[in-house]
């Protein structure tokens, strides 16, 4: 998984809106309320998600996901359908359209110092288990008035099984393309 650093205007007008602020208690309610009305890609603040025991078994039987739990003293282990959360709840702080994807951000105060990818990656499995929006579509991302770092959420749940490799046929025969994609041997099956 990448995390990358990057300029992007919500820096910006954090840093033009949090000042106005009466205290720290009052900082997120009020970039939320600028965001949302000088902001054209904010389409919601405060947005409530959840993921319920049967959406999380449904990820990991239908498709794919491990879910660990970790028990006090020992290492972590595939979780079993009775022992996930009955559910997990949050709120989304900000939801922007752009470019064609659906940004999920996340203001914190000190977002150099923070790394908040397991909340927002359950955002993004919230958002797209209520919406039925592939995982594909979304991008997650804290940021404050200098930093802003954003992720693929997909890229922290999808793990490539060598099990689960394709066989492509071609009019030339069959081809065999290795995971770095740059070199192309001739074999009787092709596998990606």
């Amino acid at each position: 998984m990448i995390v990358r650093s990057k300029e992007n205007y919500a820096t910006k007008m954090a840093a033009f809106a949090v000042p106005a602020a009466r205290d720290n208690k009052q900082r997120h309610e009020t970039l939320q309320k600028f965001m949302l009305a000088n902001d054209s890609v904010t389409v919601a603040t405060e947005v409530p998600v959840y993921l319920g025991r049967e959406d999380l078994a449904h990820m990991q039987t239908k498709l794919g996901f491990e879910i660990y739990v970790k028990e006090k003293g020992k290492e972590m282990r595939l979780a079993q359908e009775s022992e996930l959360p009955k559910l997990i709840t949050g709120h989304i702080d900000f939801i922007q359209i752009r470019n064609g994807s659906i940004h999920i951000l996340d203001y914190k105060p000190n977002a150099a110092k923070e790394r908040p990818i397991e909340q927002l990656t359950l955002y993004a499995l919230a958002l797209s288990r209520l919406t039925g929006l592939r995982l594909f579509e979304f991008k997650c991302a804290w940021f404050d008035e200098k930093h802003y770092f954003e992720f693929f959420p997909l890229h922290v749940v999808y793990k490539r099984k060598k099990g689960n490799r394709k066989k492509i046929y071609t009019k030339e025969g069959t081809y065999n393309l290795n995971d770095k994609m740059d070199k192309v041997e001739k074999l009787q099956t092709i596998e990606i």
